[in-house]
């Protein structure tokens, strides 16, 4: 039926077309109601053959043969055809015609005689206005057309230029929105203030939508409503930091406007850009999802162009537009890509232009970002709802993701569930935010084991006891089979033995080949021996892992509740406290105090910087340095083969048993069950042994 079959119940007042098929009788009872057609004889005669009027057609193109109906029924070549009312068949011919001026009886019906083809007189016509007050298509030529029938004229015209999926929405915005709002669209002027008032209330919190912006270009080509137009798209391109539409929609503005006008857009443009940017910097302020999706903020860590003004109104804009620029793609960037790495861009681009408290507002902007977006994943685990997968990956600003809000609200159900999801979890790169650490500072038991199994140290050798589970099965498999292979080779022997044609020769063959079973399966008996004992040594050393570990983990709790490092303090209160992470994530920049740690930036509310440090001259960095340096002190110790490079000789490197032997002696000297300050020695240790077992197991496989 054509795009006329879903926008016609906008066309004529008061009809409602469902879906994409209109019935003929709907159209009748529509006009039937009419009292000008219940006056009109020459038109209750066509309607009364309802029965015979089967087929509606809506839109020109869709229309057979419509050169024909333009000189069967006398009309104007300027009237668009909208609709064709037919009668069924083959043969079926137009019997009614609504144009956008009128609605056209066949002259045959009009009368009793031949003759009355040529009448010429009104009852031949029903004008349109009667029943609308626009009408909304496309045209031949794929224009989209807002028709005025009133006053006979355009109200709205956009070129075939648009993409054609555009044109649609355009039609479509104007059926649902524009011809059905409240206060109507009488003409040119009132359906320029609705888009007016619409583009403004979009350009708040994102940018102009389809169709707006092809509207508004329509209404740039006239004189009237030009410099409106041209400063809502000018607008519109400040919300993408698009300094080139930017400079051509000034070349508009200029070649339309006098000095008065020129004035005045600037004052508008400064106001505007000024409120824009106060909006980018208040992590409160939500933009539309579509906004921040489609904007292409570059990465700002480049160098801004320097460029050269003259003393012109559009130099003077684009000025203004330059010294906000770089903000506004900051910010933009960010919102863009809340989770990134803030500190490395802000760090080597803002060291050109700005000071260290301007550096700090970003920063803190950054941090606040992390912690609105994290709010809702907080109270979901805390009333134990259901969690996005995609907030996994997120954390807040003070280094938290949602595995460390489940271990401090002690919801065991969603620990659970996320022990199951690691992979997505973002890496924890501070022994401070270890999980085994923070359960443990939670005073919590129950899950220890299993958290314990996602630390740095702990991982490596379950990805080696993995391998080795996986290879004893695969050589288990195969022994098993090569068992079952030489049990029937032995009962064939025994057969041919036994047979009265015995042959000699197949008799030897398959002893040798008995043989040849004999020495692969005890082969793999060793194998699978070697494996098992290689199993239960990592399974050793895990746990012997997991508990230097917990050991550590435990002197690091007792040492960060003595700290005064106000990070320190925070991860106290909060595993103590956990409603006083709400109070962090919801506290705006203006009520927080910036720290570093671990050259990693955080804030604190001033709120809890005053519940854990009363006083503000302790050494807010000494204890975690002590700490520090105690862990570089284990390190010290000269290993003993390579100069000092390497616990394992070359022969440990090529040989198990040499590993096996030289483990064994490094483990009596370092084990920290013998001497607790050897902790860091026997974990290196440890993982230089990982590196050469995985060695040994690829030379092998």
């Amino acid at each position: 039926m054509g795009l006329f079959t879903k926008f016609l119940g906008n066309i004529v007042d008061n009809i409602s077309f469902m879906g994409n098929e209109v019935s003929t009788s709907t159209v009748i009872a529509r006009l039937m109601q009419d009292d000008r057609v219940k006056n009109n004889e020459i038109i209750k005669k066509i309607l009364n053959i309802a029965d015979k009027l089967e087929m509606v057609y809506f839109g020109e193109e869709n229309m057979p043969n419509p050169t024909a109906i333009y000189s069967d029924f006398y009309i104007n070549e300027s009237e668009i055809l909208i609709a064709s009312i037919r009668t069924k068949g083959i043969f079926g011919s137009s019997k009614l015609i609504i144009t956008n001026r009128a609605i056209y009886i066949l002259p045959s019906l009009a009368g009793n005689s031949k003759d009355s083809f040529r009448l010429a007189d009104a009852t031949n016509e029903f004008p349109l206005s009667d029943f609308c007050k626009y009408v909304a298509y496309i045209d031949q030529k794929d224009n989209v057309r807002l028709f005025g029938i009133d006053k006979d004229v355009d109200i709205l015209k956009i070129s075939k230029d648009a993409p054609r999926n555009s044109l649609i929405t355009i039609i479509n915005t104007i059926q649902s929105e524009l011809l059905s709002d409240g206060t109507g669209v009488k003409d040119k002027e009132s359906l320029f203030q609705y888009v007016l008032t619409k583009a403004k209330e979009l350009l708040k919190d994102g940018q102009l939508e389809e169709p707006y912006p092809a509207i508004i270009d329509y209404f740039c080509d006239d004189k009237k409503y030009c410099l409106q137009a041209n400063e809502l798209l000018l607008f519109n391109a400040l919300q993408f930091n698009d300094r080139d539409t930017i400079s051509s929609l000034l070349d508009n503005i200029i070649k339309d406007c006098n000095a008065e006008n020129l004035i005045s857009i600037k004052n508008d443009f400064t106001l505007w850009i000024n409120k824009f940017l106060s909006n980018l910097k208040s992590a409160d302020f939500e933009f539309r999802k579509s906004y921040i999706e489609n904007i292409k903020p570059t990465d700002p860590s480049f160098r801004n162009q320097l460029y050269e003004y003259n003393n012109t109104f559009k130099d003077e804009i684009l000025r203004i537009f330059d010294e906000k620029s770089l903000w506004i793609n900051t910010y933009l960037y960010i919102r863009k890509n809340p989770m990134m790495n803030y500190k490395g861009i802000v760090d080597s681009y803002y060291k050109y232009y700005s000071d260290k408290d301007t550096i700090n507002e970003v920063i803190k902007f950054a941090l606040h970002l992390k912690n609105h977006i994290m709010i809702p994943v907080f109270e979901n685990i805390r009333n134990n709802k259901d969690i996005s997968k995609k907030s996994f990956s997120y954390t807040d600003g003070f280094g938290f993701n949602v595995l460390h809000y489940a271990i401090i609200l002690n919801n065991k159900e969603q620990i659970e569930n996320l022990l199951k999801h690691m992979s997505e979890l973002p890496k924890v790169n501070s022994s401070l935010l270890s999980y085994g650490f923070i359960y443990l500072l939670c005073g919590q038991t129950e899950l220890t084991n299993e958290l314990m199994e996602y630390t740095d140290d702990i991982k490596p050798l379950l990805d080696v006891r993995k391998n080795i589970k996986f290879q004893l099965t695969a050589k288990q498999a195969l022994y098993k089979a090569s068992k079952a292979a030489l049990s029937r080779g032995k009962d064939l022997l025994r057969a041919m033995k036994k047979a009265n044609n015995a042959n000699y020769d197949a008799i030897c063959e398959q002893v040798d080949r008995i043989d040849n079973m004999t020495e692969q399966v005890y082969s793999l008996e060793e194998e699978i021996r070697a494996l098992n004992e290689d199993l239960r040594d990592i399974e050793t050393e895990i746990y012997e892992c997991k508990n230097i570990l917990i050991q550590e983990y435990k002197e690091l709790a007792d040492e960060v509740k003595k700290s005064t490092d106000p990070y320190e303090k925070c991860l106290i209160l909060f595993s103590s406290e956990p409603e006083k992470i709400l109070v962090f994530l919801q506290s705006s920049p203006l009520e927080c105090i910036l720290f570093e740690h671990e050259d990693i930036n955080y804030d604190i509310p001033k709120s809890i910087y005053q519940i854990i440090n009363n006083n503000e001259n302790d050494n807010l960095t000494g204890s975690y340095t002590k700490r520090k340096n105690k862990k570089n002190s284990a390190n010290n110790i000269r290993k003993p083969y390579e100069n000092g490079t390497k616990w394992f000789s070359m022969e440990a490197y090529e040989d198990i048993d040499t590993l096996r032997k030289e483990y064994h002696e490094l483990a009596n000297k370092y084990h920290p069950d013998n001497n607790p300050d050897y902790i860091e020695v026997f974990m290196d240790i440890q993982q230089e042994r990982l590196i050469i077992l995985e060695e040994l197991k690829n030379k092998n496989s």
